[in-house]
């Protein structure tokens, strides 16, 4: 049988996953190392067992993909580089990235393909023109796109189109997630999701429900239209999910594009079973509304994790993923009592065992808590060190610990499954020498010397919405004033008001094909004014190149290490942003090497996920959502967006970091009950969080 042109791309979360991808007939498969990849909850590759890994796939008439897509932190790019030159040595295909320093050391290694992921969080032809730009020979498209916006991606000439067609959807669109890095450091950004949307979230009208969490994609019945698109290759998505899985996933899919069947979503049902969701087309029909459902099973512990493929039983507030199996990820076994005087806890890793105590608090009020047994569901949702929990033994399940606590366990599993790794890692690096260009690459540039000003000065930067501009430019002129939610009409008001501040113009950071035109617009008034914009993805940023348009770095495109400051500096950006999920450690390391002007939010109150699906039927803006951790949100809906911003703010305003430096100091005021109040006592509010500063993150 003839196939058609379209590639068929699998997942392979593991050397299983693999094999059952090929042997059902992948035309390529995506994988991941144990480091530097978006799913470090998958039992992954080890760099040794590359070469080996590329030519089975590559034996098998199959193409191989290597997953480099997270936020690279400045320690992770000297890392990224050896990776890239081990994947260039054992004949990968392709990288697929998401973080800008990969614009800079791709053009190093010419015999790979460089995509960009869907972490990039390219919605638009735009941003495929953008990555046509740049030289990227493919663009995973973001899921939420309907057909008719998918035609016009494939319509740019030059780049080829990626689109998922079957797997897990999130809330939140690709690369524009903090809801898990806000509730404990732990970033989807970084690939260490916790997957808070799958949680019960309680209402402020005071019902619980899984409201965020939404239904698996299934694309099979599209097959024929996506082909006829000129998509280039349809994607599963499943790294986490089993080999069984996996092989009849590819099987129902290559049958289809050999049109030996024609199967309906009915047919695509039996994959849903392992999640415990329905299926959904939502998105690519234009029923954002139909992407809504169960958040699914739960994860269970020790022998129920194999054994129990189709687990229903709901617990009260445990989040729910996939059930990985021990096939995917080690696993270790932890132990919390609380008969004596202090919480006695253990971890059993392979033969290496740690005991220690914490103290035990008294916990009167439940929502400041977790009982034992809900804490084992939490911790049961965790890859810690590519280890998942197997067996937890308690001596009192309704025992209630400290969040608090409940994280300084997680840091001492992660901690002492690193060490018995460490100890019993007998294999041989493989060496890997960098070429010349690549370690100066790698080496940095120095700080750029306008970066002067730290945490603990006064902000310079005002961020406000343009229904705030009227009463705060009215009183406060800083030295730049960034206002989003901008339209041609609003611009000269905005200019009388900016008697000595520098107004710039804030472009969304995610928008669709229906928009362009009037971004388009906005950035050539922009332009002809002599105004700025501040660009928030790539698919703005190409539309404010083509037009001319002076153009800074948003916190929708964030930096976390040197190397991307340069790369965006290099494609035009006359200034970057710090990333507001990085800690304190985090931002010195790039601080000290950012070679552009850099700007550092130091107080907001953050939009934690953007997401296209509709529920209007069940919030309105005066809506609260929170959930068992302590996070609450707001809504905000924007045309095809709702945003959920925090409603506690984030601020290391007056914090003495000196070695944290940039040019521009934000104080982001959307949200802000009283802007102005806010920005005169920045340094002295209290009742605030400070994200990821303290701690680090994942």
């Amino acid at each position: 049988m003839t196939r058609l042109e379209t590639e068929l791309l699998a997942p392979a979360g593991s050397m299983d996953s693999l094999k059952a991808a090929l042997e059902n007939g992948a035309d390529a498969v995506y994988f991941g190392l144990q480091t530097l990849n978006a799913r470090q909850g998958a039992e992954n590759f080890t760099i040794e067992s590359l070469p080996e890994t590329v030519d089975y796939i590559q034996s098998s008439n199959a193409r191989a993909f290597l997953t480099l897509n997270i936020d690279l932190t400045t320690r992770d790019v000297g890392k990224a580089a050896r990776i890239l030159t081990a994947a260039d040595q054992a004949g990968v295909d392709a990288v697929l990235f998401t973080d800008p320093a990969f614009l800079l050391l791709k053009s190093h290694f010419p015999d790979i393909e460089f995509h960009f992921s869907t972490q990039a969080s390219i919605t638009t032809s735009a941003g495929v023109r953008a990555a046509k730009d740049l030289n990227i020979s493919r663009v995973v498209l973001a899921r939420e796109m309907s057909s008719l916006e998918i035609q016009e991606a494939c319509k740019v000439d030059g780049v080829e189109v990626e689109v998922f067609t079957q797997g897990a959807l999130c809330l939140c669109i690709s690369g524009r997630c903090l809801l898990s890095s806000w509730g404990g450091g732990r970033s989807g950004n970084r690939g260490a999701c916790t997957s808070p949307c799958r949680v019960t979230w309680r209402v402020s009208t005071g019902t619980r429900e899984d409201i965020l969490s939404t239904q698996d994609l299934s694309l099979i019945e599209k097959l024929p239209e996506l082909v006829k698109a000129g998509v280039s290759c349809l994607k599963i998505e499943g790294r986490l999910k089993n080999a069984s899985w996996v092989g009849k996933a590819v099987k129902l899919f290559r049958d289809v594009l050999d049109k030996k069947e024609n199967y309906t979503k009915q047919d695509a049902l039996p994959l849903g079973e392992y999640s415990g969701r329905d299926m959904t087309d939502g998105y690519y029909v234009g029923q954002r509304h139909a992407v809504f459902g169960s958040g699914g099973r739960i994860a269970t512990t020790g022998r129920e994790k194999s054994e129990q493929s189709e687990l229903t039983t709901e617990t009260k507030s445990a989040p729910s993923m996939p059930i990985v199996t021990p096939a995917q990820a080690s696993t270790f076994n932890l132990s919390i009592m609380s008969e004596n005087k202090s919480l006695e806890c253990s971890v059993e890793y392979n033969s290496h065992k740690e005991e220690w105590t914490l103290p035990k608090t008294v916990i009167k009020n439940e929502s400041r808590g977790l009982s034992i047994s809900d804490a084992a569901n939490w911790l049961g949702q965790l890859t810690i060190q590519n280890s998942t929990l197997n067996e937890f033994t308690t001596d009192n399940p309704d025992f209630l610990v400290s969040k608090k606590a409940l994280n300084k366990i997680a840091d001492r599993i992660s901690s002492s499954i690193h060490r018995a790794k460490k100890k019993t890692s007998k294999i041989a690096k493989p060496e890997i020498v960098l070429s010349k260009e690549v370690r100066l690459l790698t080496k940095f540039k120095p700080r750029n010397q306008s970066n002067t000003f730290t945490p603990k000065d006064r902000p310079n930067v005002a961020r406000i919405a343009l229904s705030q501009a009227d009463e705060f430019l009215t009183v406060i002129q800083p030295e730049r004033i960034i206002v989003e939610e901008v339209t041609i009409g609003d611009i000269q008001k905005l200019e009388e008001l900016c008697i000595s501040t520098e107004l710039i113009i804030s472009l969304p950071p995610v928008f669709f094909e229906h928009e362009i035109k009037d971004i388009e617009a906005l950035c050539k008034t922009c332009a002809q004014k002599g105004i700025k914009v501040e660009v928030n993805g790539w698919d703005s940023w190409k539309i404010a190149k083509d037009t001319g348009v002076k153009y800074t770095g948003g916190i929708g495109i964030p930096v976390l290490n040197p190397l991307a400051a340069e790369a965006l500096q290099s494609v035009g950006f006359e200034s970057v942003s710090y990333s507001i999920e990085a800690g304190e450690k985090q931002l010195i390391d790039l601080s000290r090497s950012c070679p552009a002007e850099s700007m550092l939010t130091v107080f907001s109150r953050p939009i934690l996920a953007h997401t296209r699906g509709d529920f209007t039927n069940k919030v309105t803006e005066e809506t609260i959502l929170r959930d068992s951790r302590g996070i609450s949100l707001s809504v905000h809906f924007r045309g095809d967006i709702t945003e959920l911003r925090s409603t506690k703010a984030f601020s290391i305003g007056g914090v003495d970091s000196p070695d944290i430096k940039a040019r521009w100091i934000c104080a982001d005021l959307i949200g802000s009950p009283n802007p102005l109040r806010e920005w005169k006592n920045i340094h002295k509010l209290k009742n605030k969080e400070v994200f990821n500063f303290d701690k680090g993150l994942f």
